[in-house]
């Protein structure tokens, strides 16, 4: 891999192959922020009436955020508060907060309501992001590259390259660098890069802009442009192609899986509740079909405590009297056994045959608790 590295290295992934294509979430709620932030700037080159209008309308989109991606909305109200502090303006960025906050705290509120997010697992103190043990320059040096000495040239010459007020606008998105390198923003450490990438965004027109600036010197300053946006770019290029060339292949679900996903959604009403191990293969998955626990190794990197959840899965594979009673306590009818399911451990197959076989392709069976065979 030639951006990111399990060992800890490399932590700075490719944006398209660690961000865009594996973060659903972000595919919507990156765009929408995007929308907002050149709202912003338009706003601050329009006159007073017209700047309202446009800071209420970037209000009306960032509050869509909650049940899109809350990240972005907290990166949008943090900076539009320190934007709000540079540039004045109060009755045209009290329209973006009015209509922003109405819109957004009902929805924070219903996603608060019976969650059972940790929230004291979201902030610590933990300098360098996700270096290890390395010194904090040399992980970064590595990370990005030649992309933060050229930043540092950008925002020294500052005017040079561009107006002030551009500078100013850039200034604040520089926080989301400098807070997710003090602090854990995330139970997982790697999950600041959903605050960082708003800061690597920001900055790609200065730098951009700079190595435009140098490729207009005649024939030496084209070739160092082109040189440098090669080394900016080409580890990032790689790890692309190796992906869309299918170099590297990550198998997920088979053609089995498919299968008896399909087969469990025409076997089982909407909110039917299938019990299944807690991995992040399982068909019931594809189905739409509600779990009793998520894949331990993603929700814990959302804050939420699955409890004594999995070891109480495992219990009523065994079919034992105190899985008995747990199957009834959460109302378990829809049982699935497979190869995840075998790899719980013990699994008490006798107890199940006793119940009707829904559904029966390969290694998967979809058990009805509630019909005899």
């Amino acid at each position: 891999n030639y951006t990111i590295l399990p060992t800890g290295e490399y932590r700075w992934g490719n944006v398209l192959t660690t961000l865009l294509v594996p973060q659903r979430s972000l595919l919507l709620g990156l765009p929408l922020a995007l929308v907002v932030i050149t709202l912003w700037w338009q706003a601050m080159n329009a006159e007073e009436k017209r700047a309202r209008r446009l800071l209420a309308g970037a209000g009306c989109l960032a509050g869509l955020l909650p049940l899109a991606h809350v990240h972005s909305l907290t990166v949008l109200l943090a900076t539009a508060a320190c934007l709000a502090l540079l540039f004045g303006r109060w009755r045209a960025w009290a329209a973006f907060f009015g209509v922003a906050l109405l819109l957004a705290l009902p929805q924070l509120v219903w996603l608060a309501r019976g969650a059972s997010i940790q929230a004291r697992n979201f902030l610590a103190w933990q300098v360098g992001w996700d270096r290890g043990q390395q010194n904090p320059l040399w992980f970064w040096l590595l990370n990005a590259g030649l992309f933060l000495p050229l930043l540092g040239l950008a925002l020294l010459l500052g005017r040079r390259l561009v107006p002030l007020q551009t500078i100013r606008f850039s200034v604040p998105f520089l926080l989301w660098f400098l807070i997710p390198n003090l602090f854990r923003m995330s139970p997982w450490i790697w999950d600041n890069v959903k605050f960082l990438i708003y800061w690597y965004l920001a900055s790609i027109p200065l730098v951009a802009l700079l190595l435009a600036r140098l490729a207009g010197r005649g024939w030496p300053g084209r070739l160092a442009a082109v040189a440098l946006a090669a080394g900016l770019m080409l580890s990032g290029a790689i790890d692309v192609w190796r992906v869309v060339s299918g170099a590297i292949d990550y198998p997920i679900f088979d053609r089995d899986s498919l299968a008896v996903a399909d087969a469990i959604a025409g076997a089982t009403p909407p909110q039917a509740l299938v019990l299944r191990a807690p991995t992040f293969n399982s068909p019931v998955l594809l189905s739409g079909r509600r779990s009793l626990l998520g894949y331990p190794g993603h929700i814990w990197s959302q804050g939420v405590d699955g409890g004594r959840r999995e070891e109480e899965i495992r219990l009523m594979y065994q079919a034992g009297p105190t899985g008995v009673g747990l199957r009834a306590r959460h109302d378990v009818r829809y049982v699935l056994v497979g190869p995840q399911e075998r790899s719980l451990g013990p699994l008490n197959e006798p107890f199940f045959e006793r119940s009707r076989k829904l559904v029966e392709h390969g290694p998967y069976t979809l058990y009805d608790l509630h019909t005899p065979p």
